[in-house]
């Protein structure tokens, strides 16, 4: 069984470190409307990437025409183009907040026509595109010829899946509980290896697949951040020094590698030299650039 999660914002602040050893994928939703970014799915996205967690990307669409279809598809494309997600690339289309209903309420040939441009504009920029729905919606209001051709993310919380026609992963629970994560989380297995589909043919940003700088940011709100010698256990009693982040407005370190099980990072210091800190996501993230113009502190 391939075990995984899909998270958003309202996860709040996660400890991947303790998720990577209870599941086998993560989907983060990258976005939703036309257009915002999720204001977590950078800060999910990289920490996957340092732990090796495979992962995909998922938008909450709330498109009622092809054009507001467009305006977010390509927003898409354009927040995830710096990743290599491994997983599928996933326009959910359901309602769960009724905005649909109240904004207009497209016919059920709209929204079949709207997932086939997304899903579509996806495949031509080189994505394994998918269609997330609820068991109702998969029957009653997206069920088409045109998009049998694209993988499904089942969503229906039962002991057991009913829908009759192909899909390659089932979200079962909207009421995990996951290490790392605070409240309930939803569940989902896969049914397809979709690591090596992706790899093989080349999908997903995997031909422009190198190795990537990247960077610790600490936050400007810290103002004690300790750093530790290469070759001590990063406790109280062994702390060299610390930086302060809040002088300077923020601080950010190109990483040279990680240490300690992936949960301290190696970076060169103008005042205490090579040495590592703590990956803390209350007080830091990482990206594949620096985010704070300050740094070598």
């Amino acid at each position: 069984m391939i075990k995984g999660i899909d998270i958003s914002q309202h996860n709040g602040n996660i400890d991947f470190s303790k998720v990577a050893k209870e599941v086998d994928f993560v989907i983060i939703r990258s976005s939703w409307g036309f257009y915002q970014e999720d204001s977590k799915f950078r800060i999910y996205a990289n920490e996957c990437e340092r732990l090796n967690i495979p992962y995909g990307f998922y938008h909450y669409s709330y498109a009622r025409n092809l054009d507001e279809a467009k305006c977010e598809v390509n927003g898409m494309i354009n927040s995830i183009k710096n990743y290599n997600p491994t997983y599928p690339i996933i326009i959910d289309m359901e309602d769960a907040d009724s905005w649909k209903r109240d904004n207009g309420n497209p016919t059920n040939q709209m929204y079949i026509d709207i997932c086939n441009y997304f899903c579509n504009e996806l495949e031509n920029n080189g994505y394994y595109a998918m269609i997330y729905a609820n068991k109702d919606w998969l029957e009653n209001k997206i069920n088409s010829n045109m998009l049998d051709r694209y993988d499904k993310w089942l969503a229906q919380w039962a002991n057991k899946p009913s829908y009759g026609k192909q899909y390659g992963i089932w979200q079962y629970s909207s009421k995990g509980k996951i290490s790392g994560i605070s409240g309930n989380v939803d569940l989902d297995i896969a049914y397809k290896d979709y690591p090596n589909i992706i790899k093989n043919n080349k999908l997903n940003n995997y031909k422009n697949n190198k190795a990537k700088k990247q960077y610790i940011n600490l936050y400007p709100t810290a103002d004690d951040y300790s750093v530790y010698d290469l070759n001590v256990l990063p406790k109280r009693r062994n702390r060299k020094g610390s930086l302060n982040p809040k002088k300077f407005g923020g601080l950010s370190y190109y990483i040279y590698s990680y240490h300690d099980n992936n949960t301290t990072a190696e970076i060169q210091t103008r005042y205490f030299g090579r040495v590592k800190i703590y990956i803390d996501s209350r007080y830091s993230f990482i990206s594949n650039t620096s985010y704070y113009s300050n740094g070598n502190i």
